[in-house]
């Protein structure tokens, strides 16, 4: 039952994190003192309410959310306080509090227990960059997608960084990697679509972001200006009033490190990449 969770929760996707957190409470049902599934489960909820949006905003730091899922992972730590998975949980945790710095050191801390830990060097990249420090960003990124190569959204998320500083050709072939591995991360495509965009190739940047929106019509609200830049701005105008308001209230940008990693600038109220991006 664990690790047929931990593959679900590897797609990223909505079902993908019902159907992990189902097989772990399945199997916490059977072994309650299993100390990897209570930290699995954290994480689950940490990637499924920030994809719901329950989670992540600066006035979210106290959220219910949030609490429940720090008596998930303190129970993991008092289980075994060695266990790097229950670390890494805790550094995400600190991510959605904007505690940077507690962030980086639990991670740093989960990568000491277990240097192939591939999410953890993933996730103290993601910490890195909310600190402001993408060179440390990048080589973690570099290291966590050499160790699981495989990841599409360890793949998507050296995209960003890479487009961060400045080298967006090699954030596509970055996100094509990612593409190659799940053609329908939308995540992936909005990114493939930014970087198109950003390099000048504006009619194949409108094929991603026009199937990206197609699979989750969220990142409407980030790829706006692609249809502009393509010359279809009457296609985005005609989007739901609701889209509209979001868009001008974000200034047409994401929410943070991926998507400001995806070129995107301005202000945005959220510490790191958003929506799943983790």
């Amino acid at each position: 039952l664990y690790l047929r969770a931990r593959e679900a929760v590897r797609r990223r996707t909505a079902d993908g994190f019902v159907e992990a957190e189902k097989l772990l409470e399945q199997a916490l049902a059977m072994q309650p003192d299993f100390a990897p599934a209570r930290a699995t489960l954290a994480n689950v909820w940490l990637l499924q309410w920030n994809s719901q949006e329950l989670i992540g905003q600066f006035g979210q730091r106290n959220s219910p959310q949030l609490a429940r899922i720090r008596a998930e992972i303190d129970t993991a730590l008092k289980l075994d306080p060695g266990l790097a998975e229950a670390h890494a949980a805790l550094g995400s945790l600190y991510l959605e509090e904007w505690k940077f710095p507690e962030a980086a050191a639990e991670l740093r801390r989960a990568i000491e227990l277990n240097p192939n830990y591939a999410s953890a060097h993933q996730w103290l990249a993601r910490a890195l960059v909310a600190d402001g420090r993408l060179d440390e960003a990048l080589a973690e990124g570099q290291i966590a997608a050499t160790l699981d190569p495989l990841s599409h959204r360890i793949q998507d998320n050296l995209s960003s960084f890479l487009n961060m500083a400045g080298r967006t050709d090699e954030a596509l072939a970055v996100s094509e990697r990612a593409l190659a591995i799940m053609p329908d991360s939308d995540q992936a495509l909005s990114f493939k679509a930014t970087y198109l965009d950003r390099l000048g190739r504006h009619e194949e940047a409108l094929v991603s972001a026009r199937r990206a929106v197609q699979l989750d019509p969220f990142w409407r609200t980030f790829l706006y200006d692609i249809f502009v830049h393509a010359g279809h701005q009457a296609e985005a105008d005609a989007w739901p009033k609701a889209i509209q308001r979001r868009i001008h209230s974000l200034g047409a940008v994401g929410r943070a490190q991926d998507l400001r990693g995806s070129g995107y600038n301005g202000a945005h109220d959220r510490p790191e990449d958003k929506r799943g991006g983790a």
